[in-house]
């Protein structure tokens, strides 16, 4: 699941992931052989153009608006009369747990992954951020995705790297740890610190929200 919209800087170009790692650039007037371990190859000539680009891309932004309502389960007039209820229960209720205080959201994730225990914190941590998009409005939630990432990249090399391959280029923990060559236990525990650092940092910050 793709939740984030490609940077209009590398919209030039489009960079296809195949499941397996392998990927594929296609660039206007550049003539590309798609190949990958397991599939068949293919060989593109120069005609694709910079609309057929600019397509793709649009394709990807159409289905990650999709992913986050996905996600999200509200639309924005849902999330307005949550607000408002949110604000009214905590005026009558200051000292109880609100209960608009999150969007309702698919009960686990997890069921729809074929790795359960290797996905469990990257959804947990895409659940919170998917609470920073707005129905149809991706510019907004790649902002506020920015946010985090520029906070990422002040954090050690580690924890820089386990974003990037967990969050940005989307592997498995399985997938970690053979890149990377540590155990199970070490990339889970390094994914629950970063998830635990990002929340920590921005839940003082109300521009998230």
């Amino acid at each position: 699941m793709k939740l984030r919209k490609t940077a209009n800087s590398k919209r030039t170009m489009y960079t296809y992931l195949f499941e397996n790692g392998d990927k594929v650039i296609l660039e206007p007037g550049v003539s590309t052989t798609i190949r990958a371990t397991g599939y068949r190859e293919i060989q593109v000539d120069e005609t694709i153009t910079e609309i057929t680009i600019k397509q793709l891309h649009q394709m990807d932004d159409a289905q990650i608006r999709a992913d986050l309502k996905y996600i999200n389960c509200e639309d924005n007039q849902e999330r307005q009369a949550r607000i408002a209820n949110k604000k009214k229960w905590a005026a009558e209720h200051p000292d109880e747990p609100n209960p608009y205080d999150k969007p309702k959201r698919i009960i686990n994730l997890d069921a729809f992954s074929e790795d359960e225990n290797a996905q469990e914190d990257k959804n947990k941590l895409l659940c919170e951020a998917s609470l920073l998009a707005h129905d149809e409005d991706a510019d907004y939630y790649e902002d506020k995705i920015e946010l985090i990432r520029n906070y990422v990249y002040t954090l050690p090399k580690s924890m820089q790297e386990i974003f990037d391959l967990i969050y940005i280029q989307e592997l498995t923990q399985a997938e970690v740890c053979v890149k990377l060559g540590l155990s199970k236990s070490t990339v889970s525990e390094r994914v629950k610190t970063l998830e635990n650092k990002i929340k920590k940092h921005f839940s003082e910050k109300p521009e998230l929200y």
